[in-house]
């Protein structure tokens, strides 16, 4: 669990994406949030320079492969992978599409600047 995380969010899980040196890239977040089901609380590429290098998706991989290892070792199967993202963010949007999540809805005023969109896949580990 990244340090600046772990004062609130106990119970979560970090994939850290790292270069050579040692220099965080990107991280994704996520918690069990219902079972069978998990939620990506926080994903992103932190620097515009790093994005559209495929490092985004070697995350997602990464974290995909690190909840497959989780519920595997609590002998438990899960079913669905959901995350929250604004509405008006068009390149979130296109990467979380264009790796197979589906837009299951919008809700207004999520947040107190704006609306989000829930996508949601399947993932049967």
């Amino acid at each position: 669990m990244p340090d600046h995380y772990s004062d609130y969010l106990h119970g979560y899980r970090a994939v850290r994406l790292l270069e050579d040196d040692g220099i965080v890239l990107g991280e994704l977040v996520w918690r069990v949030a219902s079972g069978h089901n998990i939620e990506i609380t926080e994903f992103g590429i932190f620097e515009e320079q790093n994005r559209r290098k495929g490092w985004g998706t070697q995350l997602l991989e990464a974290a995909f492969e690190d909840m497959r290892q989780y519920f595997v070792k609590i002998n438990h199967s899960l079913w669905r992978v959901y995350l929250f993202c604004e509405e008006d963010n068009e390149e979130g949007r296109g990467f979380y599409e264009s790796r197979g999540f589906r837009l299951e809805g919008v809700l207004k005023d999520f947040w107190a600047d704006g609306n989000a969109v829930m996508y949601s896949q399947v993932l049967k580990f």
